[in-house]
């Protein structure tokens, strides 16, 4: 049971982690406008609003990548016969990209795409790592 928890709780940060890579990433690719005050809710949705198709579709890529790390880390670490860590990890994230959407505004297509990639990657990371575990 505990083994069950902690890779849960791992996984999560280091899912966490890699979209937190994956995003500083993208900033390097489509900077944020200079003099962006990310503590001010009402510039950060203008920020969000006038992004291009790009950036958003880098974090995207960055909450699909770090799910699937994160499924990939709980799946490593979980015990044989059980599976469903990474579902867990993956409905985690769910849970926070939905606060994250609820908090800042988006445009729809990024909602779909973003709530629907956390689980199904998640459990692909998790399958993965049961190739190599078993």
């Amino acid at each position: 049971m505990l083994r069950s928890v902690l890779s849960i709780v791992i996984g999560v940060f280091a899912g966490g982690a890699t979209i937190m890579l994956m995003e500083m990433l993208g900033h390097a690719i489509y900077p944020p406008p200079e003099g962006v005050n990310f503590e001010d809710p009402v510039a950060v949705a203008a920020m969000v609003a006038a992004a291009p198709v790009g950036a958003l579709l880098m974090v995207i890529l960055a909450f699909a990548v770090g799910a699937f790390a994160g499924g990939l880390v709980a799946g490593f670490i979980k015990p044989k016969l059980q599976t469903y860590q990474p579902l867990v990890v993956g409905a985690i994230f769910t849970v926070f990209g939905l606060m994250n959407l609820l908090m800042i505004p988006h445009p729809w297509w990024f909602w779909l795409a973003s709530l629907a990639c956390f689980i199904p990657m998640a459990f692909l990371g998790g399958r993965m790592a049961s190739k190599f575990v078993q």
